[in-house]
């Protein structure tokens, strides 16, 4: 049985090429025995090899994955890797010559975007009006 959390998180990232970016993603499952670790990019994955253009450049950012973490880290990154990544649990189950894949939707989507060195990166913070009501009332 697969635990996840209610909603999908979502997150933009804008990192310059060269950095490292650690593309975050959090499960839990009760016996926190994960058959597969499945990260796609663009509404592509192989779950049994890596695309070539990710060779060498991930890792796992706590390879023990204690407490439900399976976060990637990502190197060097280069303006091809911006794009959409979702992380989903996969499941592989075998009866006889019959395989059934079981995909979770996203636990996380992360926005990835990356710009050559140098340029400046603009970004802006904005308030939902509930966010905004709560830090209010928060104060008496």
């Amino acid at each position: 049985r697969l635990m996840t959390r209610e909603h999908t998180s979502q997150k933009n990232i804008t990192a310059e090429s060269g950095q490292n970016v650690t593309l975050t993603c959090r499960w839990s499952r009760r016996d926190l025995k994960a058959q597969y670790v499945l990260w796609y990019w663009e509404k592509q994955f192989v779950p049994y090899y890596q695309h070539p253009s990710f060779k060498n450049r991930v890792d796992l950012q706590d390879r023990q994955m204690k407490d439900g973490g399976v976060s990637l880290i990502l190197k060097d990154v280069t303006t091809a890797d911006s794009g959409t990544y979702e992380c989903c649990v996969v499941h592989e189950v075998r009866e006889g010559r019959k395989l059934a894949i079981l995909k979770t939707e996203p636990i996380s989507v992360i926005h990835l975007k990356v710009i050559s060195p140098g340029k400046s990166v603009e970004f802006s913070l904005a308030l939902d009006a509930f966010s905004y009501c709560q830090s209010c009332l928060a104060v008496n």
